[in-house]
């Protein structure tokens, strides 16, 4: 793999009326019953981080397996200075605290559309420090938005770091989210059952146990006992199969969880199926996200912050009985809210706590249609803040 598709690969994240709040006024610590797990959104990542770790200096990061055989990979961000200070640091690859050998393959500076690539192939590398000249075109050539890959491997345990990615932070750089809202399309055909495969759960199938069209799914797995079936009458949906990857945030990357309504057991609820080709959308004030916004002024979103939420699809509104909102940033860690309402004041002084380079997530949004049935609306929606807080700044 080239450095410049590895990039790519992992690019795949105020007002008066906000006072601080402290975790209580938030809401307590979500626990969950049995019986409500279906509340909890289970999901997220390629992989879950490994027990290899790479440590330079005072950077420690994460190594998560994605190739075979034995192939890893990790990220970190880091402002110029630290580069610059980091470059000439000890490098050790670690396997749970133990230090493994290291054979250094390359270092190379990522094309952008501002600098050249830069590439040294088999460095010098003695005692886990780079050799000074190595080192001295690397700091001087520094520049805010940079992105440095470094490939090595481990002879003695056979695994290879193609690469680590150290990214020097622009502040001038449009914010885009860690994670971006995925686009289905809902235009096609409807199916009656979906299996849902999410790492450290049970497997289920949702599926009307009596109807006749999909009887013969029913009994492929009804005496499987790895599978829970959920009856739902009349259940339909355009998405057959619902695995961990698809999903937003898993249960490991939520940092808080608060339940601030009533909440509903979601893997229970027939499915919003209606779309009739026409596209979803989310208005939130003067804000738009369809289904992600482009990025808007912190002032801008405060602003919009007591603003009704409004569910399109097409020109048709379906009201909102309540949603998961996960706010994330890159100077924050994901933290999920069940509500059933965004008027809620333990949410809202979560909203206004938001600082720049930050997105709100909708998800697992439930709505009610004409015959007052609640249905899971089965896509997520975002609004970004972008980087920049200063009045009369265009939006990215």
């Amino acid at each position: 793999m080239r450095p410049g598709q590895s990039l790519i690969f992992f690019s795949l994240v105020t007002l008066w009326c906000c006072q601080p709040a402290n975790q209580a006024e938030e809401g307590a610590v979500l626990g969950v019953s049995p019986e409500r797990k279906g509340i909890i959104s289970v999901n997220k990542q390629p992989e879950a981080a490994s027990a290899f770790v790479l440590e330079w200096g005072k950077v420690k990061m994460p190594l998560s397996k994605y190739a075979n055989p034995e192939v890893y990979s990790g990220m970190a961000e880091v402002e110029l200075k630290d580069f610059r200070q980091l470059i000439g640091e000890r490098l050790r690859l670690l396997h749970k605290g133990r230090e493994l050998d290291v054979e250094f393959i390359g270092i190379y500076r990522e094309e952008s559309g501002r600098f050249s690539p830069y590439r040294r192939s088999y460095p010098g590398f003695e005692q886990g420090r780079l050799a000074e000249d190595v080192v001295s075109a690397f700091r001087q050539g520094a520049r805010p938005g940079d992105v440095v890959a470094l490939w090595l491997s481990s002879p003695s345990v056979g695994i290879k770091v193609q690469p680590a990615l150290i990214k020097v932070t622009d502040p001038f750089e449009p914010y885009s989210p860690a994670v971006e809202v995925p686009q289905p399309r809902f235009d096609g055909g409807v199916f009656g059952f979906q299996l849902i495969q999410e790492p450290g759960r049970r497997p289920l199938l949702r599926i009307d146990t009596t109807a006749e069209s999909t009887r013969h799914i029913y009994e492929m797995y009804r005496h499987n006992r790895l599978y829970k079936i959920i009856h739902i009458p009349g259940f339909q949906t355009h998405q057959r199969l619902l695995a961990g990857r698809g999903q937003l945030f898993g249960p490991a990357d939520i940092r808080r969880s608060a339940l601030l309504g009533c909440g509903h057991d979601l893997l229970s609820l027939p499915e919003f199926t209606a779309f009739g080709g026409d596209e979803a959308r989310l208005v939130w004030g003067d804000m738009l996200a369809e289904p992600s916004s482009g990025n808007y002024l912190l002032s801008e979103f405060l602003s919009n912050l007591r603003a009704p939420l409004h569910l399109m699809v097409g020109e048709r509104e379906l009201p909102i009985r309540s949603f998961h909102l996960i706010t994330h940033g890159k100077t924050r860690q994901p933290a999920l809210y069940v509500a059933d309402s965004l008027q809620t004041p333990a949410l809202i002084k979560a909203l206004c706590r938001l600082q720049p380079a930050s997105t709100v997530y909708f998800d697992k949004i439930v709505v009610e249609d004409e015959q007052e049935r609640l249905l899971l609306f089965p896509q997520p929606f975002a609004f970004n803040i972008g980087a920049g807080a200063g009045p009369g700044q265009e939006k990215d």
